[in-house]
């Protein structure tokens, strides 16, 4: 439970200093627009403390509206400062920037930003999470290669899963993943609406997961008839006819394979 409510109160945190972006201060609007961080100084809020965090929003407004990060030095809030030198090193793509974050951990989203912004997967390596960078800029660029940096092959296999999907090639999918390779071949399919994809599948069984998959996602259920076996169509519209509650699917079947489907569909039901 308290882990929960501190979890609650971080976001909280973040989420009323997010809002101040929603509100429009006129006064430091003014001084954005006229160029002059110095007048920064000018602004005034209710207390001490208030009139503190109106300057510091101030030079930080300044900072990311002029793409200068030498301003983000005259705030002094760790965490504001160092989201005004993140907001600028992804806009100006400039890593040398992150440099002077303060927080390690923020310093290594700047890394991140940039490297996404850039497309540069060299600077990935100093990200807070360096799968995720590589996959980020791997699906940007559409280049499956990409993949092949990730050392984790958890990650690396999700990577060519997402890829696959991207570019609508299962050939993806047949080179470079195992464990997620029948999921993988089933999502480009219905991505296509290509049963072609499916039908030139060696594998029995990632066939027919594939058909399946393919006929639910895409609503068309006569892809089934194109199961290797009596039994994997009926299985198959069954699947479907759970799926969407729709038990004349079997009627496509002709009479000697329709009891199958029926049978199949009431075993479907059963476990839900």
């Amino acid at each position: 439970m308290k882990s929960i409510i501190f979890t609650l109160l971080i976001f909280l945190s973040v989420f009323i200093m997010g809002c101040e972006f929603f509100v429009v201060d006129e006064g430091i609007q003014e001084v954005v627009d006229s160029g002059n961080p110095d007048l920064c100084k000018t602004l005034e809020g209710e207390t001490p403390a208030k009139t503190n965090t109106r300057q510091e929003r101030c030079y930080e407004e300044v900072a990311i509206d002029q793409g200068k990060a030498n301003i983000c030095d005259e705030i002094e809030q760790e965490t504001r400062r160092d989201n005004c030198l993140r907001q600028i090193a992804e806009d100006n793509k400039d890593e040398s920037i992150c440099e002077n974050v303060t927080k390690e951990s923020s310093r290594k989203s700047c890394y991140h930003e940039v490297a996404v912004e850039k497309l540069d997967v060299s600077l990935c390596k100093k990200s807070t999470f360096e799968d995720l960078c590589l996959t980020t800029i791997a699906e940007k660029k559409e280049n499956p290669e990409l993949c092949k940096n990730i050392e984790d092959e958890t990650n690396r296999e999700t990577c060519f899963l997402s890829l696959a999907k991207i570019t609508g090639n299962a050939d993806v999918c047949r080179e470079h993943t195992s464990e997620l390779k029948a999921q993988c071949i089933g999502e480009v399919a219905i991505k296509t609406d290509n049963p072609k994809i499916c039908n030139e599948e060696q594998d029995p069984k990632i066939k027919i997961y594939c058909i399946s998959r393919l006929s639910v996602g895409v609503k068309k259920p006569e892809y089934c008839l194109d199961a290797s076996t009596d039994w994997d169509r009926a299985d198959c519209l069954a699947w479907y006819a759970s799926y969407y509650d729709d038990l004349d699917v079997c009627d496509l079947l002709d009479a000697e394979e329709r009891p199958n489907c029926i049978k199949k569909y009431g075993e479907y039901e059963d476990d839900d």
